[in-house]
């Protein structure tokens, strides 16, 4: 669990300074900063739904989780 949550949390970090340094420049984004953008929210988004789909495993008993 934890690994994913920190895989999920640089994740938005990585989209979050890619959009800050983007914008340092100019407030117009070219079409493929925007992708480059999107790409990177699909990757955070896609980690954080990995995240919660497996807590919800854990919490409906289908996967076993001793913590540590």
């Amino acid at each position: 669990f934890q690994r994913l949550a920190v895989a999920a949390a640089h994740a938005r970090a990585n989209w979050v300074a890619a959009a800050a340094a983007m914008v340092e420049t100019s407030t117009a984004l070219s079409p493929a900063q925007v992708s480059e953008l999107a790409a990177l929210r699909h990757t955070y988004d896609e980690l954080t739904e990995v995240h919660e789909a497996m807590r919800r495993m854990v919490e409906r008993g289908y996967l076993g989780y001793a913590a540590k």
